[in-house]
């Protein structure tokens, strides 16, 4: 894993192929809720998976979520909340070694 300069818009790449964007948040609540906010800042993400970690009152991970980009595509933003359709991403690392499967899958073919 290399970790890229502040001109990429990602933070990492992992075996020379896989773009990896990490964004954290703390949990904030409201009068109805507890939620995190994640500021993805494009609408067209330029990595290949986002590492979002949502932080519980003690700074601890409450869920690591690893999404592909393709399912946060337009989005600019996104707002977990304590039970959300991204729940099923939560803690699924394999689906990095997925991606690094299809690259290599591919360096055999070209």
């Amino acid at each position: 894993m290399e970790k890229m300069a502040s001109e990429y818009l990602y933070d990492f790449i992992a075996n020379r192929n896989i773009k990896i964007g990490v964004k954290v948040s703390n949990l904030y609540k409201n009068e109805k809720t507890e939620y995190h906010c994640f500021e993805l800042e494009e609408e067209y993400h330029s990595c290949d998976i986002y590492i979002l970690v949502a932080l519980d009152g003690a700074e601890s991970a409450l869920k690591i979520l690893i999404i592909p980009t393709i399912d946060l595509m337009g989005q600019r933003q996104l707002i977990i909340e304590e039970r959300s359709r991204y729940d099923k991403f939560d803690s699924r690392f394999e689906l990095i070694k997925i991606y690094d499967n299809f690259y290599n899958d591919l360096d055999c073919v070209i």
